[in-house]
């Protein structure tokens, strides 16, 4: 049998990591895994990162941890629970966490596993994605998905132990197109692919992060400078 081209980090490093990054936003949180797979794991890990890059731009002090009933516990997540499958911003079916920042006075929430209604009408689960807070306060009170012009950046994660094909670059490009005024979007891999690389090659298509994973330390930081600079350009 042939060797896969690419070993997919395991679920407990990928875990021991994610608690790493939340711990050092509310100290003794840890995260629960809803799916206990490595891909929904692998969308966690890169969920941290993205919290490091927006740390990077947030105003001081501003990054925290929240849950869908953190409006009446007044208390942060002790226990930050992630999505297994995709579902509404505004349910309270379980105590699902998200992420707060604020840049320059105005806040943003960073999310996994969220629905967003396209301009067509059509629902789409982006892995994590980020929207200004008061969109998502008016999400919740209107039990309605955010629409096609709410969200400020958007994230597809991969974790194969294969090159990816093409068809998952134009599926991604397709349900971009869904959401024009996206200012952010990446898809991000454990994995590589030469073919989407060159698909993704121009400006108004999703960028690309390839072969990200714990053991490529360089790889994390190049991938958290270059979300925290999207971030600068994306929010000004």
């Amino acid at each position: 049998m042939a060797s896969p081209l690419f070993s997919k980090p395991s679920i407990t490093q990928l875990k021991a990591l994610i608690d790493i990054v939340l711990d050092s936003i509310n100290t003794n949180s840890g995260a629960y895994l809803n799916r206990n797979t490595v891909d929904a794991a692998y969308a966690g890990y890169v969920f941290g990162l993205v919290l490091k890059a927006a740390d990077r731009v947030a105003d001081p002090k501003s990054v925290r941890l929240e849950s869908a009933l953190a409006g009446t516990s007044k208390s942060n997540p002790i226990v930050f629970v992630m999505r297994g499958s995709p579902g509404s911003l505004a349910t309270v079916a379980q105590d699902f966490g998200f992420a707060t920042f604020k840049y320059r006075g105005t806040e943003y929430e960073i999310h996994l596993s969220v629905q967003y209604q396209g301009s067509s009408g059509v629902l789409h689960e982006f892995d994590i994605s980020i929207i200004p807070g008061k969109d998502a306060d008016k999400c919740r009170k209107a039990d309605k998905p955010p629409g096609p012009a709410t969200a400020i950046a958007v994230f597809e994660c991969k974790c194969y132990t294969k090159y990816l094909g093409i068809g998952l670059g134009r599926e991604f490009v397709g349900l971009k197109a869904d959401f024009t005024s996206v200012p952010m979007a990446r898809l991000v891999t454990n994995s590589e692919s030469e073919s989407i690389a060159r698909f993704l090659k121009k400006t108004s298509r999703p960028k690309l992060t390839c072969r990200l994973d714990p053991n490529n330390s360089a790889m994390e930081q190049e991938f958290v400078c270059a979300v925290a600079d999207e971030l600068r350009n994306s929010l000004s």
